[in-house]
Order: C-alpha cells, then structure tokens, then sequence
C-alpha cells in the first residue's frame, strides 16, 4: 500500500505540475488524460460537463475499437445525467459497476450496459462552486 501511495502520489504532482506550467489549458488536460490512461487499464478517459444538456465531452481518450464517450453521451437522457450527478453529490471519488444502478436508475443501468460500460471511476471537479 505504501508503494500504491508513493505513485499515486508522484502522479498527482506531475498533474499538477503539468497543469501550472502549461499555457494551453486545454493542452494540459489532454496531458493530464494521457497520464491517467497509462496508469489506469480502461477504454475511456473524459472530461464531460454535466451541468447542461446535451453533456459537453470537453476531452477525451478512447481506446481503439470502444465508444467514445462523446458517442455515448450523445445518446444519454437528461435524467439519466441528473440521476448520476445525484449520486456523484455524496462523493469525492466514485466507483460503481453497471449493477450498481440496475434497481434505483434502469434507466442509467441500460444506457452503461448498451455501451459496454461495467465500471467506473468518477470525480467530480469544480470551478467557483459549479
């Protein structure tokens, strides 16, 4: 665990560097998903604005042959996005299956099953309480 700790450490720093120092705002984040891609094996890592409808997917990464999450989320009802906001309310990190979702929000269920969606890492980000 202490290992665990030390990198995960070491990469939140490079993020926050890359982040200070680079000019492109938008750039950085881009740097920022190519670093978390390496670290975490998955088919997509995205940025997306939930706080309109459609959803914004402002960046991304997606592994060949998956769904882009732009893809995906252009297809998302409005209160598909507002169930998982709810949830996304009383945490800091999230990690849910698909199953997680199956009783209290079919809905959510059915769009991450027809997308091939069975796990998921979320953390919301804020900019001036948004």
């Amino acid at each position: 665990m202490t290992n665990i700790a030390y990198n995960t450490s070491k990469h939140i720093i490079e993020c926050a560097k890359i982040m200070r120092v680079c000019k492109d705002f938008d750039e950085g984040l881009n740097q920022v998903i190519g670093i978390i891609k390496d670290l975490i094996p998955c088919d997509r890592v995205y940025i997306l604005r939930t706080d309109c409808y459609p959803v914004q997917v402002k960046h991304e990464w997606t592994a060949p042959g998956k769904i882009s999450a732009s893809e995906i989320f252009s297809h998302l009802a409005n209160d598909n996005v507002s169930a998982v906001n709810h949830v996304m309310d009383d945490y800091a990190v999230l990690v849910t299956r698909a199953e997680d979702f199956r009783e209290e929000h079919p809905n959510v269920y059915q769009d991450m099953v027809r997308n091939g969606m069975r796990n998921q890492l979320a953390a919301p980000l804020y900019e001036n309480g948004v």
